[in-house]
């Protein structure tokens, strides 16, 4: 019997039948394209309204949410420290030598449960602490929201997850932001593999990054490949690059298979460089999410126009240097297939007898699986045509 059932048969008047009527009324309002905000007031996320509120949000069943900060910081203490809360049944009865001694143990009471300082608070700590003070350097703000989504999305706290992390109310929002919607314009970007995770900056010169990541990957200049795009407007960069003696490949076309190519190990290639189209901006860093590199992004636009749609479309910094988060957030999977041949993936190969050879990776940010998949095509017996 499903929970529906269960209401339709049992709700029938008072009350119950006010509860049924609420529900039937929610999912009309949702059926309809309608959609819900939740407001959460009091110890919610430590009373663990994940279970259900996480759900509900990758659902689509809630869309916006506006609660106490104590409810943000709460659903991430009971992540990453779950296992050492400490639950006060008789909580009414309490002396206040009792509470007394709660605090002598760090344990932080909200009702009935008691929140370990120490397993809690001083684990996010430092990974909170990061990030405010990148923004002040920076100079950026953020909501109270964007600083948790930027801890959790980061991974930083993975290492201290004692529940199922789809549990986490926080979590689920943070990961329902997923990719953001680029504009049809350009974007300069800069991409790096996992050993020079961290050193890029996209506001430095290219000289600059290419120093960066030879010390970083322990190589001499000399010996770095830069990927570039074959355009008339990366001529300033490729004399740049040039100049500072990095070898570089260029390519006439698919700058997604080539930032894919600079977070694999042995593919040759070491950076991605220059100005290629937003939407394939936000696939490379997914890729890049996966595979542990780095990716940076600003976007380029050619006229007042295209800043007028991006604003549209949801782009409130319109100058803002964008990180691998910023344009792909969440569990990530990513699919490719050549078809041509670029430096990761060779293209369609036609075999004799109406087949046809493909090459392919499927790649998950969760789990940093990594699988190359090649496929034989037999089109006498498989509808389609190349």
């Amino acid at each position: 019997m499903t929970i529906t059932n269960f209401i339709d048969h049992h709700y029938r008047h008072f009350n119950a039948a006010a509860l049924k009527d609420g529900a039937v009324g929610y999912k009309k309002h949702i059926d309809e394209g309608g959609q819900m905000l939740v407001t959460l007031a009091g110890a919610m996320s430590s009373a663990e309204l994940g279970l259900s509120l996480a759900e509900m949000i990758r659902q689509g069943k809630v869309h916006a949410i506006s609660c106490t900060g104590a409810n943000l910081e709460e659903d991430v203490y009971n992540l990453v420290a779950h296992d050492h809360y400490v639950r006060i049944p008789n909580y009414r009865d309490l002396t206040p030598e009792d509470e007394q001694k709660l605090l002598e143990k760090h344990l932080n009471r909200v009702t009935d449960t008691c929140i370990p300082e120490e397993e809690a608070i001083r684990r996010i700590e430092k990974a909170i602490l990061k990030v405010w003070k990148d923004a002040e350097a920076k100079g950026e703000s953020y909501f109270p929201h964007e600083f948790m989504y930027k801890i959790l999305l980061s991974g930083e706290l993975k290492q201290y997850y004692q529940i199922d992390p789809k549990n986490s109310w926080l979590l689920a929002a943070a990961e329902k932001n997923g990719f953001l919607h680029a504009p049809d314009t350009y974007m300069d970007k800069i991409a790096v593999g996992p050993a020079a995770k961290g050193v890029i900056d996209i506001d430095q010169t290219p000289t600059e990054n290419i120093h960066r990541v030879s010390e970083a990957l322990k190589k001499s200049v000399g010996d770095l490949t830069v990927v570039i795009l074959d355009r008339p407007r990366h001529a300033d960069l490729i004399s740049e690059v040039r100049k500072t003696g990095a070898r570089i490949h260029l390519i006439g076309d698919g700058d997604v298979s080539a930032a894919v190519a600079a977070g694999w190990a042995d593919s040759g290639i070491d950076m991605l460089m220059g100005i290629g189209g937003a939407p394939e901006g936000v696939i490379s860093a997914a890729a890049m999410r996966c595979l542990g590199g780095d990716f940076q992004g600003k976007l380029k636009f050619r006229n007042e126009k295209e800043k007028e749609r991006a604003l549209k479309m949801g782009i409130k910094d319109l100058y803002k240097k964008m990180t691998l988060t910023d344009l792909a957030s969440g569990n990530v999977i990513f699919c490719a297939t050549g078809i041509t041949d670029g430096p990761l993936l060779s293209g369609v190969k036609l075999l004799p007898g109406g087949r046809a050879k493909t090459q392919s990776i499927v790649m998950r940010s969760q789990t940093g699986t990594i699988r190359n998949i090649e496929a034989y095509h037999n089109f006498s017996i498989k509808k389609g045509s190349l």
